[in-house]
């Protein structure tokens, strides 16, 4: 399928992006035919991050 490396490369840019939020995601299935359903779960708040997230590393 001609379409399965972006797909690929899209659902492994989606899993760095929510980790690097410190959420998680998981997809689930009911096998071949039936679609796909991702749940992302995000935490909220002020205290996630710290100051040290955004600083460039040398």
């Amino acid at each position: 399928m001609k379409n399965q490396g972006l797909i690929n490369r899209s659902l492994s840019f989606a899993q760095q992006l929510v980790e690097y939020l410190k959420g998680s995601i998981k997809a689930e299935s009911g096998g071949k035919g039936h679609g796909a359903t991702f749940i992302i779960e995000l935490k909220k708040g002020k205290n996630i991050f710290n100051e040290k997230d955004f600083i460039p590393k040398k």
